[in-house]
Parts: C-alpha cells; sequence; structure tokens
C-alpha cells in the first residue's frame, strides 16, 4: 500500500518511528515533508496535503502527526470523502480503519515513538470491513427553549 506522512513542527518527533514502521511493514512512503518550524498552527496545512494525496488517488490511507492529534482530526473531517481519527492506542486505530478511517492523526505530546509505531501498524494492518456503511449526515434543528 502506498501511504502518504506528514508532520506538523510539533509531530516531527515521531517521524522516523513512522517512516521506519511503515517500511518494515513493506508500504510505499510518500513524505509530505516537516511543517516550518517557525510556523505555530500548522497541523490544519499538513492535515490537507494528506488528504489531497489521499482523494487524488496517490495513496491509500495517509498519516498525520501533530502535538495532540485532535486539530489535525478535526481540520481534516472538513473534506468531503476524508474520515480522520485521532488515535492513541492500537485498539482505536485498528477499529477506526475498520470503520473507513483513511487519514490516522497521532498526537506527540501523548505518544512515545513506540507506541506511534504500533498504533501506525495497527491501521495499516487492518481492513476495512465489507459490511460497514458510512452514515450519512444528519441536519441537527436547534432546539426550541421554552420561557
Amino acid at each position: 500500500m502506498r501511504i502518504a506522512v506528514a508532520f506538523d513542527r510539533r509531530g516531527a518527533r515521531l517521524k522516523s518511528a513512522v517512516i521506519a514502521e511503515l517500511m518494515r511493514q513493506g508500504h510505499e512512503v510518500l513524505d509530505l515533508g516537516l511543517a516550518d518550524p517557525q510556523t505555530e498552527a500548522d497541523y490544519a496545512a499538513k492535515a490537507l496535503a494528506a488528504a489531497e494525496a489521499i482523494l487524488s488517488g496517490i495513496v491509500e490511507r495517509s498519516v498525520v502527526a501533530s502535538g495532540s492529534g485532535v486539530g489535525a482530526s478535526f481540520a481534516a473531517n472538513k473534506i468531503e470523502g476524508i474520515h480522520a481519527g485521532a488515535c492513541s492506542d492500537t485498539y482505536t486505530a485498528q477499529r477506526g480503519a475498520e470503520a473507513g478511517m483513511n487519514l490516522l492523526c497521532l498526537g506527540s505530546d501523548v505518544l512515545t515513538q513506540a507506541e506511534a509505531a504500533e498504533i501506525v501498524r495497527a491501521f495499516v494492518t487492518a481492513r476495512r470491513a465489507t459490511a460497514f456503511v458510512a452514515p450519512q449526515p444528519v441536519p441537527i434543528r436547534a432546539a426550541s427553549h421554552a420561557a
């Protein structure tokens, strides 16, 4: 499988572990690089680059590392066709991938390099469940409040 990886300035600490694990598993890695270390909030740009690689068909899945992974997942999930999840354990990474998650977000502030490698392994070895049907967005109406 071809997998894109991207790292913001805080996620850069996980870069070597993530790439090494992907290569160890026999995957082709598209390195979208590190963010500019002078940029304060660069996780969204890295999430967008990783999402575009998926949507363009260049890669099947992507991994983004930032400080917590949460902001990157928020940014990526705004893009139609992207199903991102911030995972800090192997169970959620595996289950997410089985449910259609195509962009894994990792947090370098909460994970060791070894933990990140294990999570990446769970993400890329999981296969999407054939019976899974992604839920359709449901419009939410504002609640009426009685005075």
